[in-house]
């Protein structure tokens, strides 16, 4: 996630998110790891799984093995458009009892297979660079044509999961989550300036520099509501998120209307804490 950070006089404005901010973590599992194919690498991938299950359900590891009989990853789970590369490598673990030709790649949104997965020793074509050792790869190329609206930054998920069949059926893996999003848009940044603008010339008041920290909270927290409610004079819209207005001790932060979380230190910064 990407972390930026402005300072403001003798108080901070503290910036941080990645496109959008704050996403609540699916319950699709985010299994993105490091391309490897290794025995080593894709034991401890299994290990791990095992464990969480165990200690979600509290049952025995052993006896969850046939809910994560494939394990399926990616290289890369999140993509900026017009930063990062679309094609992202598929990998899936089957278990060492299994040899199936190939291993299906399902999009779990539509239940459509949208590519096959291949233990055959051929990284150009397949990702894959080991054959026989049961790691199944493809790549696949995410869709990134999400923009819809030219004034605001879109974002996008996609879950997939893996799957083959033998004499003993169907074999599926848990879900991996792709997340798109595009980089701010100019009118975005534009208005996150106007907001910080803003306070910067509310903080260079006397009225400000001479108050509490409370006094200071109430005189940024009408500022923002203000800024919520009506805007700017140059731009006469919302430009924060009224119900993200919150006040801390120290702190009061809030989210600009692309989702982006920002706060003001209440306090200043005293160098002899570091």
């Amino acid at each position: 996630m990407k972390k930026f950070f402005i300072a403001v006089t003798a108080l901070c404005l503290m910036l941080g998110g990645c496109g959008k901010v704050d996403n609540e973590e699916s319950s699709s599992s985010k299994a993105t790891a490091p391309y490897e194919d290794t025995d080593d690498d894709m034991d401890a991938a299994v290990d791990a799984v095992l464990a969480k299950a165990d200690e979600d359900i509290g049952g025995e590891a052993e006896e969850c093995k046939k809910n994560y009989d494939v394990l399926l990853y990616t290289n890369n789970s999140e993509i900026t458009i017009g930063t990062d590369d679309s094609e992202i490598i598929f990998s899936a673990q089957v278990g060492t009892e299994s040899s199936p030709e190939t291993v299906e790649l399902v999009d779990a949104d539509s239940g459509e297979v949208v590519a096959e997965l291949y233990d055959e020793a051929d990284y150009v074509k397949y990702g894959d660079s080991l054959k026989g050792d049961g790691v199944y790869n493809c790549r696949y190329t995410v869709n990134t044509d999400i923009d819809t609206d030219p004034e605001t930054s879109q974002e996008a998920y996609y879950h997939y999961y893996a799957r083959f069949y033998d004499a003993d059926g169907e074999h599926i893996s848990d879900t991996v989550e792709i997340f798109v999003l595009e980089q701010f848009t100019d009118k975005e940044l534009e208005d996150m300036q106007a907001v910080d603008d803003a306070l910067q010339q509310l903080m260079s008041d006397d009225d400000f520099k001479n108050g509490t920290v409370d006094e200071r909270k109430v005189i940024v927290t009408e500022l923002l509501n203000k800024l919520a409610d009506e805007g700017t004079e140059d731009r006469p819209y919302s430009l924060v998120i009224k119900d993200s207005i919150y006040a801390g001790d120290e702190t009061l932060t809030f989210e600009y209307t692309c989702h982006i979380s920002s706060g003001v230190m209440l306090k200043e910064f005293d160098p002899m804490m570091n």
